[in-house]
This record gives C-alpha cells, sequence and structure tokens, in this order.
C-alpha cells in the first residue's frame, strides 16, 4: 500500500527525513540515487525529503531542481524555501564552497544568511562562527553587508571582535561600524549592553 494523499504522505516524509539525519550519509546518498531513477509523483515526493536533509549532496540536487530549467523547478523551490533548518548550516556551506554553478552558490547563501540571522536553536557562539564561515565565502559586497548585519543578534565579545575585523575594509567599514554599535551600545534603559 502507497500513501495516497498529502495528509498520508506528509507523516510519511518527517519519518524518512528523522531516519535519514540520524544516520549519516547513507540513506542521503540512497535517496539521490532514488530521485534521480524517479518520475511524476515519486520524484514530487522525494524532493520534499532531500530539502529537509542534512545533507550537502541532497540540498544540491534540490537547488539543482529549483534553479535550472528542471520540470520540477517550482516544486523545487518551494521545498528548498521550506526545507533546510538550522542543523543543516554546516552542508550548505560545505555546498557554497563546493559549488561551481553560481546559482547554486546564491540560493544556498542566501539560505545560510537567513538560517543564521532568524534561525531558533542556533548557540551566539556558533551564529558568530557561521559568520566567519560565510565571510570567507561571499563574493558579493551586498552578501557581506548581510552577513555583517547578523552580528548584532549575537551581542558577545567575540562577536565583536569579528566585526573589528572589517573596520579597516573601506567596503565594509560602514557596516561593520554600525554592527559594531548595535552589538556594544544598550539598545534601551533596560539593556546594560554589551
Amino acid at each position: 500500500r502507497s500513501a495516497q494523499d498529502e495528509s498520508e504522505l506528509a507523516p510519511l516524509q518527517d519519518a524518512i527525513v528523522r531516519a535519514a539525519n540520524e544516520i549519516d550519509p547513507a540513506p542521503a546518498t540512497s535517496l539521490v540515487a532514488e530521485f534521480n531513477k524517479a518520475n511524476g509523483k515519486r520524484k514530487s515526493s522525494l524532493i520534499w525529503i532531500l530539502a529537509r536533509l542534512n545533507s550537502a549532496d541532497a540540498l544540491a540536487v534540490v537547488i539543482n531542481q529549483a534553479s535550472g530549467k528542471s520540470p520540477m523547478r517550482n516544486e523545487a523551490l518551494q521545498a528548498f524555501a521550506s526545507g533546510p533548518s538550522v542543523t543543516a548550516i554546516p552542508q550548505l556551506i560545505e555546498l557554497i564552497r563546493a559549488a561551481d554553478d553560481k546559482n547554486v552558490k546564491k540560493m544556498a547563501m542566501q539560505k545560510v544568511i537567513r538560517l543564521t540571522r532568524d534561525g531558533h536553536g542556533i548557540s551566539l557562539s556558533d551564529r558568530v562562527d557561521y559568520s566567519k564561515a560565510m565571510m570567507e565565502i561571499a563574493e558579493s559586497k551586498q552578501d557581506k553587508y548581510k552577513v555583517l548585519g547578523i552580528a548584532p543578534r549575537a551581542r558577545t565579545v567575540e562577536s565583536l571582535e569579528f566585526v573589528d575585523a572589517y573596520l579597516e575594509d573601506a567596503s565594509l567599514q560602514g557596516e561593520a561600524a554600525k554592527a559594531a554599535i548595535e552589538i556594544a551600545v544598550p539598545r534601551d534603559e533596560n539593556d546594560s549592553g554589551l
């Protein structure tokens, strides 16, 4: 028996994702291979699973489907938008470093920035570490500005040291100074600042 409608399919997808994220990397590799062989509804179901795996290979498949002229483009974009959680940030950073395709890099970078900035459950230290990694691989000035904008969400000495490293860079100086002020200066009368 197979799942017939969305109400049956979603819990099955959730179970597969939980199981695959517990065992690294064999299930992701198998699911990518299965996706490559599949068609129709099966392929559609698998794209949603791949988007939620903590696997650079699985995420690369989703991004490639979303950024190309694939007939699954819209569905892959939706899956990627709702997909990777904060636990996939290291794999997304790995994907950015390894990808040759600019669209893949751009989509993955935007997702990492959004997850690092808004993601719940990220320690302050990890937020700064991810920001450092993103600054190393960011290619556009806009992405670098966005990454510097994450630092005030981790109001620590470590985040202040991170932005301090960019105060001497003329192209990033304004954003770095703004971030440093937001980190160190009290936000209101109830905040003592850093």
